[in-house]
């Protein structure tokens, strides 16, 4: 009796290892690749500003004729230019601006820019929001323009 009901306990676990469902996937996997020219722009220069001591919140905007204009606490502004870029095969979007943030070399204060682009001329100008009570020194950034065409 022993031996029948070892065999039957042996078919038994054997035929349920046998009719295990197995399910499977299959995957699609892509990948679309481009590459970016690298076009030669001139920096665009917000140039040296001087303001009242204690001063309000003001601007600086260098217009995309290259025209610069400061208003509330800037005493004095110099060498200032617009960005130009050179070899563009394609057109700026003249509707779209950007912002972007200006960080003070040696420190972590931030003075945020508006940006926008010429495709006139390839020209990228902006304005320039400097805080009340700013502080001194030289802020720096940079900013990524993909074009498409």
């Amino acid at each position: 009796m022993r031996k029948y009901f070892l065999t039957t306990a042996a078919a038994f676990l054997s035929a349920t290892n046998v009719m295990a469902a197995t399910d499977y996937v299959e995957v699609s996997i892509n990948a679309n690749i481009s590459s970016a020219k690298v076009i030669s722009c001139s920096n665009l220069n917000f140039g040296d500003i001087v303001v009242k001591e204690g001063n309000a919140t003001s601007t600086l905007t260098i217009a995309p004729s290259g025209y610069v204009n400061a208003t509330g606490d800037v005493v004095d502004y110099q060498n200032q230019s617009r960005a130009v870029c050179q070899n563009m095969n394609a057109s700026f979007d003249d509707d779209a601006t950007s912002s972007v943030q200006l960080i003070r070399e040696n420190g972590s204060e931030r003075i945020d820019a508006e940006i926008g682009y010429n495709s006139a001329d390839n020209a990228i100008w902006g304005t320039l929001n400097i805080p009340s009570n700013v502080t001194v020194g030289n802020y720096i950034g940079t900013h990524t323009v993909l074009l498409t065409y």
